[in-house]
């Protein structure tokens, strides 16, 4: 998310979504390593998105398609993390 920026706000964002969250950044065990670490994790992904302006020329059903898989990987953090907090209680 560092890098140069496409031609179009959506290129940009389809750009680095595939370098960020492309069949290659999955771990052994198919998890999204961007979202679990490092420095340009999920913080300024979030920030990334929050800022872009979705009225302009942005394809939103591909976008939807796209954020589907981080949603599920974040969605399943939290519930591994709500789990060990409620277990970790009765240590």
């Amino acid at each position: 998310m560092h890098g140069p920026e496409g031609e179009t706000p959506f290129k940009t964002f389809n750009k680095w979504y595939d370098a960020l969250f492309g069949e290659d950044c999955h771990d052994s065990a198919g998890q999204l390593h961007h979202i679990c670490q490092g420095r340009s994790g999920m913080g300024i992904i979030c920030a990334y998105l929050k800022k872009l302006d979705w009225v302009q020329g942005f394809p939103l059903d591909l976008v939807n398609i796209k954020l589907q898989q981080p949603n599920k990987e974040l969605l399943s953090i939290m519930y591994v993390i709500s789990y060990v907090l409620v277990h970790s209680s009765y240590i």
